[in-house]
């Protein structure tokens, strides 16, 4: 019975921590994905002088909306001219209730919306 309960203990502890550290590395590529995405886009700048005819199709190689592993969808949320607002929202079975949607601006400025548990400076 002892055995029992201290293992149920360690298992109380272990797995939502193992869970976490989980979310925590898959949440890494989306960040990871935004960065990338970022400099293409100030490629795409580069080349074009605008930020506002950016397309997925256009900045990602072979087009792809979705980071490597799949875990985040990317979108070109806000273009004009000057500026640009890039989303990296959970897909397929990844949920990140602590995060949500992570994003990213032209200015650096790092944030997350759709009502996560988590300030954006402990999702970033």
């Amino acid at each position: 019975m002892f055995v029992v309960a201290i293992a149920t203990i360690v298992g109380l502890i272990a797995v939502p921590t193992y869970l976490d550290q989980v979310r925590k590395g898959k949440r890494s590529e989306g960040q990871g994905a935004l960065v990338d995405l970022a400099n293409r886009m100030e490629k795409f700048y580069y080349d074009n002088r605008t930020y506002a005819t950016a397309t997925l199709g256009a900045v990602l190689p072979g087009g792809s909306t979705s980071e490597p592993n799949g875990y985040y969808q990317l979108k070109l949320a806000t273009l004009n001219d000057n500026n640009y607002v890039l989303h990296a929202e959970p897909t397929g079975n990844f949920k990140d209730p602590d995060c949500r949607t992570l994003t990213l601006s032209s200015t650096g400025s790092k944030g997350v919306t759709g009502g996560g548990a988590l300030s954006k400076e402990e999702c970033w």
